[in-house]
């Protein structure tokens, strides 16, 4: 095996070394739902808090939820909240999935405390 040595590299490469595109790290972040900011990833997809928080509410819901319009609603973030058919839809299209959602329990609020729990 051959050593390297500083004399191998040349001062170009080192400079091509330190160069970084910064367009992805500098460029928006979309909410591929509605189109308004997102956060990060949230069940697989990169959305928006509001989307994150409609898709836990909705994906685990027993009854239907049917369009009151055409079944095609346009999902923007000034539109999102007229069509929550539409909205989930679009969800999953995207790609948000239910197995990215924890066992649905009921979850136990640890502030609340109970009349017996006081001390006497």
């Amino acid at each position: 095996m051959s050593q390297l040595s500083p004399e191998s590299f040349s001062e170009e490469d080192a400079t091509a070394r330190r160069v970084v595109d910064h367009s992805a790290v500098d460029a928006p972040r979309i909410c591929k739902v509605c189109g308004d900011r997102a956060n990060g990833y949230n069940f697989g997809v990169l959305t928006c808090e509001s989307c994150k928080a409609f898709f836990r509410r909705n994906a685990v819901r027993e009854e239907e939820i049917k369009c009151p319009f055409s079944s095609n609603c346009e999902i923007t973030s000034a539109s999102r909240r007229f069509c929550q058919a539409c909205r989930l839809q679009k969800c999953f299209m995207a790609g948000m999935s239910r197995s990215w959602l924890d066992d649905q329990k009921p979850r136990v609020n640890p502030r609340k405390r109970t009349a017996n729990t006081e001390d006497e």
